[in-house]
């Protein structure tokens, strides 16, 4: 879906529907091409991820004196497949209404060209007010954050757990 894009194919799409084809058909198939290309992208996504989080948790459990933990939750695995396959569906609402809200005459019509015209403003960060300095303090807050919250978190939890089984730390 992403190489061709909906916008070309109006006269493919009006042929089939000179054709014959019901439109209810034809939205049928341009989403299940939608949904072929989004699927293999989503579980190679979601591979991808754990391959990634496992020298990330390993070094975090490390740092943190906790045991790794590799398993992925099952929410965000719903959000992101849930996400996955419903952003290219709404990514195509609006290009499969407009090349089916044509009239077929329209939709046939080798020589009609859509222009749309957009309109790129490059702005400075700096004339937006926001200064490198202060892009680099906010880095350093959050990861400091995350580190205090997460990790320290994650620590303290591991320790009361020892305590509470009995095992001390000896120094």
């Amino acid at each position: 879906m992403r190489w061709i894009p909906v916008d070309s194919k109006t006269f493919e799409y009006g042929m089939l529907r000179a054709l014959g084809m019901p439109h209810r058909t034809l939205v049928q198939i341009l989403l299940s091409k939608s949904l072929l290309f989004s699927a293999p992208g989503i579980g190679l996504g979601l591979l991808l991820a754990f391959l990634a989080n496992i020298p990330i948790a390993h070094e975090l459990a490390a740092f943190a004196v906790v045991p790794p933990d590799y398993a992925f939750l099952a929410a965000p695995l719903v959000v992101s497949a849930l996400l996955g396959l419903g952003m290219p569906l709404v990514a195509n609402l609006v290009p499969i209404s407009r090349a089916l809200g044509k009239t077929l005459r329209d939709s046939l019509d080798v020589y009609h060209v859509v222009v749309s015209e957009v309109t790129v403003r490059v702005f400075k960060l700096q004339e937006l007010g926001v200064d490198l300095w202060q892009t680099c303090i906010s880095v350093l807050l959050i990861v400091v954050g995350f580190v205090t919250f997460y990790v320290r978190h994650k620590s303290q939890n591991a320790r009361e757990k020892l305590s509470a089984a009995g095992c001390t730390e000896e120094a």
